[in-house]
């Protein structure tokens, strides 16, 4: 599988690289400029992401949220009387997107 390949060259999206140090890489066609990896901890890092499909955000309950930092999105299953920008608290049953501001998680 690919996650055995070191070095892959290919016509339509250039290089892939699997380096067990940093992670997964691919090049640009010709480019030699990396558009997307995945490094060990799994943080995909791309320029932009169009998806095909819809994104999904994985579910909370309010109590079981991450620390959490700047931008993490996620949504939470039992909001409660959720104000747009406002902390959310949980102890509801409003389902709700949230985002974290490096303070506290949001409503959105």
């Amino acid at each position: 599988g690919i996650a055995n390949v070191t070095d892959v060259q290919s016509t339509s999206i250039g290089h892939v690289y699997n380096n067990t140090g940093t992670g997964l890489t691919i090049d640009g066609r010709n480019t030699g400029v990396t558009t997307f990896s995945v490094n060990k901890t799994g943080d995909v890092v791309a320029n932009t992401v169009t998806l095909g499909s819809v994104l999904k955000l994985k579910a909370y309950t309010v109590g079981t949220l991450p620390a959490g930092t700047v931008g993490d999105m996620a949504y939470v299953t039992d909001a409660l009387a959720p104000t747009y920008n406002n902390t959310v608290i949980g102890g509801g049953a409003v389902k709700i997107p949230v985002f974290h501001d490096g303070v506290s998680w949001t409503a959105h």
